[in-house]
Protein backbone atom coordinates (compact mmCIF):
# COMPACT_ATOMS: atom_id res chain seq x y z
CA UNK A 1 0.00 0.00 0.00
CA UNK A 2 1.29 3.43 -0.89
CA UNK A 3 1.30 5.85 1.99
CA UNK A 4 0.18 9.37 1.25
CA UNK A 5 2.65 11.90 2.55
CA UNK A 6 1.88 15.56 2.88
CA UNK A 7 4.81 17.73 3.83
CA UNK A 8 6.85 14.70 4.92
CA UNK A 9 4.36 13.02 7.23
CA UNK A 10 1.76 10.36 6.66
CA UNK A 11 -1.55 12.25 6.44
CA UNK A 12 -3.54 9.09 7.13
CA UNK A 13 -1.60 8.41 10.32
CA UNK A 14 -2.24 12.01 11.40
CA UNK A 15 -5.94 11.53 10.64
CA UNK A 16 -6.12 8.24 12.59
CA UNK A 17 -4.36 9.75 15.60
CA UNK A 18 -6.58 12.84 15.42
CA UNK A 19 -9.70 10.66 15.38
CA UNK A 20 -8.34 8.71 18.36
CA UNK A 21 -7.72 11.90 20.33
CA UNK A 22 -11.08 13.44 19.42
CA UNK A 23 -12.84 10.25 20.57
CA UNK A 24 -11.19 10.79 23.96
CA UNK A 25 -8.46 8.14 23.77
CA UNK A 26 -5.13 9.57 24.86
CA UNK A 27 -2.09 8.61 22.80
CA UNK A 28 0.54 6.87 24.91
CA UNK A 29 -1.88 6.27 27.77
CA UNK A 30 -0.94 3.44 30.14
CA UNK A 31 -4.48 2.13 29.65
CA UNK A 32 -4.69 0.10 26.46
CA UNK A 33 -7.89 1.08 24.65
CA UNK A 34 -10.19 -1.68 23.49
CA UNK A 35 -10.34 -0.16 20.02
CA UNK A 36 -7.81 0.01 17.19
CA UNK A 37 -7.76 2.13 14.05
CA UNK A 38 -7.11 1.02 10.48
CA UNK A 39 -6.93 3.16 7.35
CA UNK A 40 -7.71 1.24 4.17
CA UNK A 41 -8.31 1.82 0.46
CA UNK A 42 -10.85 -0.17 -1.53
CA UNK A 43 -12.51 -2.19 1.20
CA UNK A 44 -13.71 -5.54 -0.14
CA UNK A 45 -15.12 -8.70 1.41
CA UNK A 46 -11.78 -10.54 1.91
CA UNK A 47 -10.26 -7.49 3.62
CA UNK A 48 -13.37 -7.07 5.77
CA UNK A 49 -13.31 -10.76 6.77
CA UNK A 50 -9.62 -10.51 7.66
CA UNK A 51 -10.22 -7.45 9.81
CA UNK A 52 -13.19 -9.11 11.52
CA UNK A 53 -11.08 -12.19 12.25
CA UNK A 54 -8.38 -9.98 13.79
CA UNK A 55 -10.99 -8.18 15.92
CA UNK A 56 -12.25 -11.52 17.25
CA UNK A 57 -8.76 -12.94 17.87
CA UNK A 58 -7.32 -9.80 19.48
CA UNK A 59 -10.50 -9.01 21.46
CA UNK A 60 -10.25 -5.36 20.34
CA UNK A 61 -12.84 -3.49 18.28
CA UNK A 62 -11.62 -1.68 15.15
CA UNK A 63 -12.62 1.60 13.54
CA UNK A 64 -11.78 1.35 9.85
CA UNK A 65 -11.37 4.56 7.85
CA UNK A 66 -12.02 3.91 4.17
CA UNK A 67 -10.28 6.13 1.62
CA UNK A 68 -11.54 6.54 -1.95
CA UNK A 69 -8.10 6.10 -3.50
CA UNK A 70 -4.37 6.23 -2.83
CA UNK A 71 -4.25 10.03 -3.08
CA UNK A 72 -7.04 10.80 -0.60
CA UNK A 73 -5.91 12.29 2.70
CA UNK A 74 -9.33 12.26 4.41
CA UNK A 75 -11.53 9.17 4.69
CA UNK A 76 -14.70 8.93 2.63
CA UNK A 77 -16.46 6.91 5.33
CA UNK A 78 -15.93 4.75 8.42
CA UNK A 79 -16.97 1.27 9.43
CA UNK A 80 -16.83 0.01 12.99
CA UNK A 81 -16.14 -3.67 13.65
CA UNK A 82 -17.25 -4.45 17.17
CA UNK A 83 -17.37 -7.62 19.20
CA UNK A 84 -20.43 -9.42 20.44
CA UNK A 85 -20.34 -12.55 22.59
CA UNK A 86 -20.11 -14.97 19.65
CA UNK A 87 -19.44 -12.84 16.58
CA UNK A 88 -18.23 -9.51 15.19
CA UNK A 89 -20.69 -6.96 13.82
CA UNK A 90 -19.94 -4.28 11.23
CA UNK A 91 -21.63 -0.89 11.32
CA UNK A 92 -21.17 2.11 9.08
CA UNK A 93 -20.64 5.07 11.41
CA UNK A 94 -20.37 8.83 11.16
CA UNK A 95 -18.29 10.87 13.64
CA UNK A 96 -20.36 13.48 15.46
CA UNK A 97 -19.51 16.20 17.98
CA UNK A 98 -22.44 17.50 19.97
CA UNK A 99 -20.39 20.51 21.05
CA UNK A 100 -16.77 21.65 21.25
CA UNK A 101 -16.15 20.38 24.77
CA UNK A 102 -17.46 16.80 24.52
CA UNK A 103 -15.49 13.99 22.88
CA UNK A 104 -16.50 12.94 19.38
CA UNK A 105 -18.90 10.01 19.25
CA UNK A 106 -19.81 7.64 16.43
CA UNK A 107 -23.35 7.64 15.09
CA UNK A 108 -24.57 4.32 13.70
CA UNK A 109 -25.92 4.71 10.17
CA UNK A 110 -29.32 3.43 11.34
CA UNK A 111 -29.51 6.58 13.53
CA UNK A 112 -30.82 4.50 16.45
CA UNK A 113 -27.53 4.00 18.33
CA UNK A 114 -24.31 5.80 19.03
CA UNK A 115 -20.94 4.50 20.11
CA UNK A 116 -18.88 6.24 22.78
CA UNK A 117 -15.52 5.50 24.34
CA UNK A 118 -15.79 5.42 28.12
CA UNK A 119 -13.11 6.53 30.61
CA UNK A 120 -11.56 3.07 30.53
CA UNK A 121 -11.11 3.17 26.76
CA UNK A 122 -13.95 0.70 26.16
CA UNK A 123 -16.47 1.08 23.36
CA UNK A 124 -20.03 1.43 24.61
CA UNK A 125 -23.27 1.28 22.59
CA UNK A 126 -25.98 3.72 23.68
CA UNK A 127 -29.35 4.86 22.39
CA UNK A 128 -28.76 7.87 20.16
CA UNK A 129 -29.12 11.38 21.52
CA UNK A 130 -31.02 13.79 19.25
CA UNK A 131 -28.04 16.17 18.97
CA UNK A 132 -25.97 13.37 17.44
CA UNK A 133 -28.26 13.21 14.41
CA UNK A 134 -27.83 16.85 13.45
CA UNK A 135 -25.76 17.54 10.31
CA UNK A 136 -23.96 20.31 12.20
CA UNK A 137 -22.68 17.70 14.69
CA UNK A 138 -21.17 15.72 11.81
CA UNK A 139 -19.59 18.83 10.29
CA UNK A 140 -18.23 19.91 13.69
CA UNK A 141 -16.61 16.49 14.17
CA UNK A 142 -15.04 16.59 10.69
CA UNK A 143 -13.65 20.07 11.38
CA UNK A 144 -12.23 19.05 14.76
CA UNK A 145 -10.61 15.90 13.38
CA UNK A 146 -9.09 17.82 10.44
CA UNK A 147 -7.77 20.58 12.72
CA UNK A 148 -6.22 18.07 15.13
CA UNK A 149 -4.65 16.15 12.21
CA UNK A 150 -3.14 19.39 10.93
CA UNK A 151 -1.59 20.08 14.35
CA UNK A 152 -0.25 16.52 14.62
CA UNK A 153 1.36 16.57 11.16
CA UNK A 154 4.47 18.55 12.08
CA UNK A 155 4.91 16.48 15.25
CA UNK A 156 4.83 13.28 13.20
CA UNK A 157 7.26 14.87 10.80
CA UNK A 158 9.65 15.73 13.65
CA UNK A 159 9.55 12.11 14.82
CA UNK A 160 10.23 10.88 11.27
CA UNK A 161 13.12 13.29 10.70
CA UNK A 162 16.50 11.62 11.39
CA UNK A 163 17.82 14.83 12.93
CA UNK A 164 14.59 15.70 14.73
CA UNK A 165 14.90 19.12 13.11
CA UNK A 166 12.01 19.62 10.69
CA UNK A 167 13.47 22.83 9.28
CA UNK A 168 16.59 21.07 7.95
CA UNK A 169 14.66 18.13 6.51
CA UNK A 170 13.39 18.98 3.00
CA UNK A 171 10.51 16.50 3.25
CA UNK A 172 9.24 18.16 6.41
CA UNK A 173 9.88 21.83 5.69
CA UNK A 174 6.38 22.48 4.40
CA UNK A 175 4.84 20.75 7.42
CA UNK A 176 6.99 22.78 9.80
CA UNK A 177 5.95 25.99 8.05
CA UNK A 178 2.23 25.18 8.39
Amino acid sequence: MTTNHTGGYDARLANALALQLELGIHIGSPVLPSITFAPIVDLDLPKLEGLARTVAEDARDCLVSIYDDETAIAPAWHILLYRQSTHVLAAKVVPAAQNQSKPVILMHQDRANQFVIDQRGILQVQPIEPATKRPRAHQRAAERIAATAQVLGPMLCAEASPSGDTASDDTCSSAAAA
